[in-house]
């Protein structure tokens, strides 16, 4: 440990030193950049704001966190085009933090470093989370979950266990996929005799029960609400169609997350050499080891297992908060060559990688379209689109738009940018959107929207079935055409719509 301390002091600077300075210009430079590289609100960003604004204790999809963590930074920064961005690098800050917490404690600061350098070049931290969702915000919780679980079981302090209540109710408010990281530790707690002492104490029951309190209200809308967003996850399974189904869908799911990892994999190998695993000590399983295999492949292996009896169903993104302490057990299990030689490969690496993830997003977002000619969602010009909307509606009536009706996509963007923020009818449904009332739409009347051309990586130009048998006295408009959130050559977006006039006697046209 001293020839570490001594590489580090080469450097000039202490390892937390180094993790605060790298992770405060990580955090600004992955806010600011998506914020001009991006045109147009992400599609689930969208959705988010949607919810949010309804301020649900749930939607059909998802729990609610996500979205009031959306309407809250709306309210507060007054729809700031880089509020949702700000909030996705608080989530990877945050895990960031709880990973270094974690692992100062096992393997020391300067692997902790390591540990955490390792994770920040994964894409699931940078490219691949543009967008503010459930997956992002399960990232911190995650992480923040294995630091209390870690500190209660060796410490065994009420403060720890009432923590660790308190990340995994707030893990399953982010997303219900949290049940896979509860349940690997549920396993560990159970399996590990350090862990399973603890169970003999009041610590494990004070979680459970702090963590059943948080979670009533949402259980008792889930309740009310006859399980929607498990009925809609069940309508996302499908059985295996070919006999092999069950083997291919695990495999495909862990090629691709070793395809993610593999940035992570090449920055150890360069950096330190062929990895040398440490020689066990003990014969018996220590529980930091029997710990960091629970956190850092147990919901990835549950997951696959998952998928042994589905197909088409899991997806990528789903493993995001997956590899919070694959780093951790990179340095656990490997013994890295440290000098101060290898620590300035691993530094120069990683700064190489960081700034091409910089530079293939700024690409891919924001300029393919001037080499492809093609627009995508993240090019769309949804102010504009919904300036254009919400003129029209005030030059015929009197009243604010008070509704939108649509997809989440196309009806999401006048949901967000329109200047009286309409709340949205989601596919003019009123069961997965029981914020409205079929009464107050024909009261107060609306907008209906659908793809026309170039508006969506879906276009449809086919009238929703639900506008005849919903609104049938929806009057059908002229196409709006407009141009992209981009200067180059592309084509307009088109988008479809029509209105739902207030009641006559309670609004009058102008």
């Amino acid at each position: 440990m001293t020839s570490i301390k001594n590489s580090f002091a080469d450097i000039k600077l202490t390892p937390t030193s180094l993790f605060w300075l790298v992770a405060g210009i990580y955090f600004a430079c992955w806010t600011i950049v998506p914020t001009f590289a991006i045109a147009n609100v992400p599609i689930d960003t969208l959705e988010g704001y949607a919810w949010g604004h309804e301020w649900q204790l749930g939607s059909y999809k998802h729990p609610p966190l996500a979205a009031w963590i959306l309407e809250a930074l709306a309210v507060i920064t007054r729809r700031a085009s880089w509020a949702h961005f700000f909030a996705n690098e608080v989530s990877v800050f945050v895990a960031f933090w709880a990973v270094w917490r974690t692992a100062k404690r096992i393997v020391g600061e300067s692997k902790a470093l390591i540990a955490v350098g390792l994770i920040a070049i994964v894409p699931y931290y940078n490219i691949l989370i543009p967008e503010f969702n459930p997956n992002v915000l399960q990232l911190p919780f995650w992480a923040l979950i294995g630091w209390s679980f870690h500190r209660a079981v060796k410490e065994n302090k009420t403060i720890d266990w009432l923590a660790l209540g308190l990340w995994s109710a707030a893990g399953m408010y982010s997303k219900y996929s949290t049940a896979l990281l509860l349940l690997a530790l549920i396993v560990l707690m159970i399996g590990h005799p350090d862990a399973r002492r603890r169970l003999r104490s009041k610590g494990p029951w004070l979680t459970m029960l702090f963590g059943m309190i948080l979670m009533t209200p949402h259980l008792l809308w889930l309740y009310k609400f006859h399980f929607m967003p498990f009925t809609y996850a069940e309508g996302r399974f499908q059985h295996p169609h070919y006999h092999f189904d069950f083997i291919i869908e695990p495999l495909r799911f862990i090629f691709w997350q070793a395809l993610t990892l593999l940035p992570a994999i090449i920055l150890y190998a360069v950096a330190f050499g062929r990895p040398h695993p440490v020689a066990a000590t003990d014969k018996n399983i220590s529980f930091d080891k029997a710990f960091i295999y629970a956190v850092a492949f147990g919901p990835a292996l549950i997951t696959a297992f998952i998928a042994m009896g589905t197909t088409d169903t899991i997806r990528n993104m789903w493993a995001t908060p997956d590899w919070n302490f694959i780093g951790l057990w990179a340095v656990f299990t490997f013994a890295p060559a440290f000098s101060t030689a290898s620590l300035h490969r691993f530094a120069r690496l990683w700064a190489f990688l960081f700034i091409i993830g910089l530079a293939g997003f700024v690409y891919v977002e924001a300029l393919a379209p001037y080499v492809t000619h093609k627009a995508k969602r993240i090019n769309f010009s949804g102010k504009l689109f919904a300036a254009q909307i919400s003129k029209d509606w005030h030059a015929r009536y009197h009243t604010p738009l008070r509704y939108v009706v649509g997809g989440t996509w196309i009806g999401g963007n006048i949901a967000y940018y329109a200047p009286d923020r309409p709340h949205l009818l989601i596919f003019g449904n009123y069961k997965i959107s029981p914020w409205i009332k079929p009464a107050e739409i024909k009261k107060d009347g609306g907008v209906i929207v659908w793809c026309g051309l170039n508006c969506d990586v879906n276009d449809r130009d086919v009238i929703p079935s639900y506008i005849h048998s919903e609104f049938p006295q929806a009057q059908f408009q002229k196409p709006l055409f407009f141009p992209f959130g981009t200067h180059a050559k592309v084509p307009l977006g088109m988008v479809n719509w029509a209105i739902i006039p207030p009641d006559s006697r309670l609004s009058q046209p102008r």
